[in-house]
């Protein structure tokens, strides 16, 4: 039996996060573009559906992604 966590664990002020999916996902893309020593790996099929996250911050990557198409 794994033995019992009591301390929740903390992330880190300066993760990096790569997450996916236009719903959850948008919404925490959006979080965390506000967040100003977060990073943030964004991507999409087609990269001007991205356009609601800041063009200007170094903090945001965009990229093209089509994993259907190798």
């Amino acid at each position: 039996m794994d033995p019992v966590i009591e301390k929740p664990y903390t992330l880190p002020s300066d993760a990096t996060w790569l997450r996916s999916s236009s719903g959850i996902g948008r919404a925490l893309a959006e979080l965390i573009a506000r967040q100003p020593n977060m990073r943030s790996i964004a991507t999409a099929r087609t990269p001007a559906i991205l356009s609601y996250l800041p063009t200007n911050s170094p903090n945001i990557l965009k990229l093209a992604l089509d994993v259907t198409n190798p």
